[in-house]
């Protein structure tokens, strides 16, 4: 009866360790042109031991080419005009020391400001607002809000320049308080 009592025992602390989920090591990165600066990431990926960094302001441009392999996914945007460079783009470095490729799953989207991707059967959004552009944030929350009606659990990261004093920041702005409502509207928690 122990030995038989036992094994059940085991079987269960197997099953309940295959169905919960790995843990998950990531961070944000908004380096302001990502040119010249891949292979320091690719250095701090490894000695965080993360799984990968979702990077916002890559200066990339449409159509690029990775700027290393471990790039996953990436999407560049059109010159700003007057602007000598590419300011927007963002994209997802992997860890290759730890990461196999195939779990980064891509969700298409049709907004170059929003890349949606699986990852260990979990739902990742990065985003990017740019300063002060209502009209995008309104856009944008429609759509962050259409992806949390298809995938229930969704973590949201980026650059979503919006201030608010419950976000740490001195001051407030339009965006931080739509942003702040949208979080509340669906009772979600900031990390």
């Amino acid at each position: 009866k122990e030995k038989k009592y036992e094994k059940e025992k085991k079987e269960k602390n197997i099953k309940k360790e295959k169905t919960k989920k790995k843990e998950i090591y990531f961070a944000t990165l908004n380096v302001n042109n990502a040119s010249g600066k891949i292979h320091l990431i690719e250095k701090m990926i490894k000695n965080r031991q993360l799984d990968f960094i979702y990077l916002n302001e890559t200066g990339t441009a449409p159509g690029a080419y990775p700027l290393s392999e471990a790039v996953v996914y990436q999407v560049g945007h059109e010159r700003k005009e007057n602007a000598g460079r590419y300011p927007y783009g963002h994209m997802i470095l992997r860890n290759p020391d730890s990461t196999v490729l195939e779990q980064f799953i891509p969700i298409t989207t049709t907004d170059p400001f929003l890349m949606a991707f699986k990852f260990r059967g979990r739902v990742f959004c990065g985003v990017y607002l740019k300063p002060l552009d209502n009209a995008m944030t309104e856009s944008m929350i429609t759509k962050m809000s259409a992806l949390l009606n298809i995938h229930r659990e969704v973590i949201f990261i980026g650059d979503f320049n919006a201030r608010h004093k419950s976000f740490g920041d001195h001051m407030s702005n339009h965006q931080g308080n739509t942003i702040l409502n949208w979080m509340k509207e669906n009772c979600m928690q900031r990390a």
